[in-house]
């Protein structure tokens, strides 16, 4: 199966990221370069909560859409999966 243009897009900005942190690897005393990771780990953090509550809105917009039937179908498709 071939990615998808996000997954490219998303593998690009992966490696241009890896290789801004190897120059500021080279280019950043130690102490320097441990606050660029935790910088990094804490925008992917973000970037993963902001993500979930994207999902979490979009479930929650279902739900109040749909009918409760449906919700109960849904549910007992769950059940029986």
């Amino acid at each position: 199966m071939h990615p998808t243009a996000s997954e490219r897009d998303a593998c690009t900005l992966a490696q241009q990221a890896d290789q801004v942190q190897a120059q500021l690897r080279a280019r950043l005393a130690p102490e320097d370069y441990q606050l660029v990771l935790h910088l990094r780990q804490l925008e992917e953090q973000a970037a993963i909560a902001a993500s979930i509550a994207a999902e979490q809105r979009v479930v929650a917009t279902l739900v109040a859409c749909l009918p409760d039937s449906m919700l109960a179908l849904l549910g007992e498709a769950v059940v029986r999966g």
